[in-house]
């Protein structure tokens, strides 16, 4: 069950870096905290988080998937500053609930669902977010925190660009729903905040990773991870020479909250480890080392091949998220160790 996840002491270790970290924390006492995509990879460490700060804060779990919340929570069903909300985000808000802050985490990021449920990736990416804001904008939200992509770069994710890149975009294609719609997400968060005066951060993530990730996770970071803790081969579905930014979700989660905390209403941040900027194939081959499994190459199906982003490079600058004090803990072996040890933990008690 995932919610022993919080009896690691490997994991505990992660939340108190988070914790300890030099922030105004005090800023969330006697404050209510909505985060959606709540038992997903970065909504759960975040709902964790919150739930061990020593601030006297209500934090509100949105997830659709009431046996997934039952599961990832039930640590917290007698703890009266946990709510869990039962709601799909494309449903606008029906509970008149005040929030003070929102991290709005849930989105349609799925590489097998970009091929077979192109338009409920766009829906569940634009919607969700606009009914986030229409709830925001009634209720005088004090601030909202979007969780976009690194994909909004397009084409031309290389070279580590910054927040301010000119991008390239290939048009005409159905893969695009995910990256569009976040990027028609961002621009529809800037509309909120120049017309309703909203206060809204957007946060570029790249490829997050740990020990939070849910077991039908198909993006192939956690697809190897998942392999490994089960002592099974991984498998590789292409030659791996895509070059990524991995994030371990400890370090991601602590971005949220400089930038929750420390930055600019209307501005993005990219989210990134570039001590961790590494091949496919040779982030397989250091999870497979770690975990003492082996690496198998396979040729995947047309449906999964069509999901795959077709960007070779995706390097991003974060020196502006830096500049707020933010610096990563883990690196790729460090990240990966971490991982393993609390899921291998989970998976076999």
């Amino acid at each position: 069950m995932m919610n022993n996840i919080i009896e690691s002491l490997d994991y505990q270790e992660c939340l108190d870096g988070t914790i300890h970290l030099p922030l105004p924390w005090k800023k969330l006492d006697n404050k209510n905290v909505l985060v959606t995509g709540a038992y997903g990879l970065v909504g759960s460490y975040l709902v964790d988080a919150l739930m061990h700060c020593k601030q006297n804060v209500h934090v509100y779990a949105l997830g659709r998937d009431i046996a997934k919340m039952k599961d990832r929570f039930s640590y917290y069903e007698n703890n009266e500053r946990f709510h869990a909300i039962i709601q799909d985000i494309t449903e606008p808000f029906h509970d008149e609930i005040a929030f003070d802050y929102i991290i709005h985490a849930a989105s349609g990021a799925s590489p097998k669902l970009y091929s077979t449920n192109p338009v409920g990736i766009m829906t569940a990416n634009f919607l969700g977010m606009l009914n986030i804001l229409e709830h925001a904008r009634k209720t005088r939200c004090e601030r909202i925190y979007y969780v976009s992509s690194s994909e909004v770069y397009g084409d031309g994710a290389k070279n580590e660009v910054n927040e301010n890149a000119q991008v390239l975009i290939s048009l005409g294609n159905f893969r695009n729903c995910y990256p569009d719609s976040k990027r028609a997400t961002e621009t529809l968060c800037q509309s909120y905040i120049r017309q309703y005066n909203l206060d809204i951060i957007i946060g570029r993530f790249s490829h997050i990773y740990g020990p939070t990730y849910t077991k039908t996770d198909d993006k192939a970071v956690a697809q190897f991870l998942n392999k490994a803790v089960e002592h099974e081969p991984i498998v590789l579905k292409s030659t791996g020479m895509q070059k990524r930014s991995y994030c371990h979700v400890a370090d991601a989660v602590n971005a949220i909250f400089y930038q929750l905390f420390l930055g600019e209403n209307g501005e993005a941040y990219n989210i990134a480890n570039n001590d961790s900027y590494i091949t496919i194939a040779d982030l397989a081959a250091t999870i497979a080392r770690i975990a003492n499994v082996e690496v198998q190459y396979d040729i995947p199906d047309e449906i999964e091949k069509a999901g795959y982003t077709p960007i070779l490079e995706t390097s991003m600058s974060t020196a502006k998220l830096e500049s707020l004090g933010w610096k990563p803990k883990y690196n790729i072996e460090k990240g990966i160790q971490n991982t393993i040890n609390i899921r291998g933990c989970i998976n076999h008690e």
